[in-house]
């Protein structure tokens, strides 16, 4: 009987001793220099950065129909023709367009004009431009609409014999007013490129041809004697000129 209950008290001390025996797992941890080496990995300032280029599905976006935003800024000349003098200066333009297909596009682009030179004022338009597309990023446009001009000569005198003039007259070829204040027919051929830099944003320069056909006023500063109203001097201004600009366009 005791060698019986001495077997089993042996035998229930074995694992216990057993478990006891084994040595005692320390947290795990990485040596200071795996560490480091990762880190270093991490910060490693090594790396080329590349911006990508505009995918073929960029491009594709911008052929399907719908609503650009785009803004301008060009500098043209208006060069002298007959009565009509030089004007110059820098032009702002907005032009919401709307893309039909991939050949055709519809526009009206607004533009204003800061003059400078022989002439100081403002120039302003308003044009409804067709565009046609014979490759995807360049267009090909004839635009017609209404533009004005309200200008002074930077130096100089009215047109001789106006101090004395008591009425309304229209002036000839060989005067020129002083000043232009009128408003007629504006007329633009455009070609223009816009490379695709991504989905969203495209941008690209443009060249333009212009004419405007401006009824001028200008008081002499008398009245009119048959009318009572201020004695005018009118003149028609056939301006033709070119500008060069740069689009940015958003989608």
């Amino acid at each position: 009987m005791r060698s019986l209950i001495f077997a089993a008290s042996l035998m229930a001390l074995v694992p216990s001793v057993a478990f006891a025996g084994e040595p005692e797992q320390a947290p795990s941890s990485e040596s200071p220099t795996r560490l480091q080496a990762e880190r270093d990995a991490v910060e490693d300032d090594g790396y080329e950065i590349r911006l990508s280029l505009p995918t073929e599905d960029d491009r594709a976006a911008w052929l399907q129909p719908g609503l650009r935003v785009e803004l301008a800024v060009e500098y043209g000349v208006l060069l002298p023709n007959g009565p009509a003098p030089r004007i110059g200066g820098f032009t702002a333009h907005v032009r919401p367009r709307l893309r039909i297909d991939e050949l055709w596009s519809i526009a009206a682009t607004f533009g204003y004009t800061v003059a400078r030179g022989d002439f100081q004022g403002v120039r302003w338009s308003a044009v409804v431009e067709p565009i046609f597309h014979p490759i995807p990023s360049l267009g090909v446009s004839l635009a017609l609409g209404y533009g004005g001009l309200s200008v002074t000569r930077s130096s100089g005198s009215f047109p001789a014999g106006s101090s004395t003039e008591t009425g309304s007259r229209t002036l000839g070829d060989d005067e020129r007013l002083y000043s232009c204040s009128g408003g007629g027919w504006v007329s633009q051929a455009r070609v223009e490129y816009l490379a695709v830099v991504g989905p969203l944003f495209s941008t690209g320069p443009y060249l333009v041809a212009d004419s405007q056909w401006t009824g001028c006023e200008q008081s002499f500063g008398k009245m009119d004697r048959e009318t009572g109203e201020q004695a005018m001097g009118r003149q028609w201004w056939l301006s033709l000129g070119g500008a060069i600009g740069w689009w940015l366009s958003w989608r």
